[in-house]
């Protein structure tokens, strides 16, 4: 189940990136996305999210307004994932388009443990 949802949010992160490298805007769609897929996380703007009985243009609007979206091409993107379901691997697109953003900086991101306190 985990790679089918990575297979469906690949092809969107990767648009997403190029539309992002294109225009100047890596960072801002990289912070747009982490904020979908955190208020996804959230089991109430899940279910209102998927609730079809809401329509789009009202779902869509709660969720730019608790998202501060004042720009059209982020309500855009917020409605066509919505609209096409693919919202619910929000978390999965974010993930994706995070790797091709380190790839494209030429950086990697490093999780750091130890038994002893970092100074």
């Amino acid at each position: 189940m985990i790679a089918q949802r990575a297979t469906i949010a690949r092809p969107y992160a990767t648009a997403l990136f190029f539309y992002a490298k294109n225009t100047n805007l890596i960072e801002q769609m990289h912070t747009l996305l982490h904020s979908i897929q955190t208020m996804y996380q959230l089991p109430e703007a899940c279910d209102m999210l998927n609730n079809k009985t809401i329509s789009l243009i009202q779902r869509t609007a709660l969720c730019t307004d608790s998202l501060n979206c004042q720009e059209e091409r982020q309500r855009t993107l917020i409605a066509m994932l919505i609209e096409s379901g693919r919202i619910a691997v929000a978390s999965e697109i974010y993930g994706t388009y995070t790797q091709l953003m380190y790839e494209h900086n030429n950086s990697v991101a490093v999780l750091f443990e130890s038994a002893h306190p970092v100074s």
